[in-house]
C-alpha cells in the first residue's frame, strides 16, 4: 500500500546534451555545509536543490526553509537522447521514513487481522492505517509534483542564447 502511494519515476526530455544539463543542474544545486552547532546544514540563498550531482546521475532533494520529513528524495539517471538528453528520474521518501511507515502501518494492520473486532472496534486499526497513507500523501505528492515542475522547466529550457538567459525566470 505505502510503497505505491509514495514512488514516483518519470522520464524527462531535453534538448541540450548531458554535459549541458549537468552543468544546469551544479548550476542549481549545492552540497550542504554541515556543522555541529546547527540541527540543519546551512544552505547558500538562491540554491533549488540540495545533494549531489555526477557526470550521469544526480541524488537531490529540494532545498526548503520548513520542515517536511517526507520530502522526496530526487535520483535521476542522465544519458544521450539523439542530439538532447534523456533523464529518468525517481522520487520516494527518506528511507528511514520508509521504515518507519512501514512499522507503523504494520501494526494496526497485524491487530486488524489478528483480534476479534465487533461493529465499531474494527474503525480503529483501519483509521490508523488511514491517517498514516494520508500523512505521507499530504506531505510527499504536493513536494514532488514541485520538484518535477521545476526539474521539467530546467531541463526543457532551449539553449543559452547571447542574452545570457539560461533558465527559466520562474525558477530564479
Amino acid at each position: 500500500m505505502l510503497l505505491g502511494m509514495a514512488f514516483y519515476r518519470f522520464e524527462l526530455h531535453a534538448p541540450v546534451t548531458p554535459p549541458e544539463l549537468v552543468q544546469r543542474l551544479q548550476a542549481v544545486s549545492c552540497q550542504p555545509k554541515f556543522s555541529l552547532l546547527r540541527a540543519w546544514p546551512e544552505v547558500p540563498p538562491g540554491y533549488l536543490f540540495i545533494g549531489e550531482v555526477t557526470a550521469d546521475a544526480f541524488a537531490l532533494r529540494r532545498h526548503i526553509r520548513y520542515r517536511n520529513s517526507f520530502l522526496p528524495q530526487i535520483s535521476g539517471q542522465i544519458s544521450a537522447d539523439g542530439s538532447g538528453s534523456r533523464v529518468v528520474v525517481g522520487m520516494s521518501p527518506h528511507l528511514v521514513v520508509i521504515i518507519f511507515m512501514l512499522f507503523w502501518l504494520s501494526l494496526p494492520t497485524f491487530m486488524l487481522f489478528s483480534a476479534p473486532f465487533h461493529g465499531w472496534e474494527r474503525l480503529i486499526p483501519l483509521g490508523f492505517i488511514a491517517f498514516g497513507l494520508g500523512l505521507v500523501s499530504a506531505g510527499f505528492w504536493p513536494e514532488a509534483l514541485k520538484a518535477r515542475r521545476m526539474l521539467t522547466e530546467l531541463c526543457e529550457a532551449p539553449r543559452q542564447t547571447d542574452s545570457g538567459d539560461e533558465f527559466p525566470k520562474s525558477l530564479l
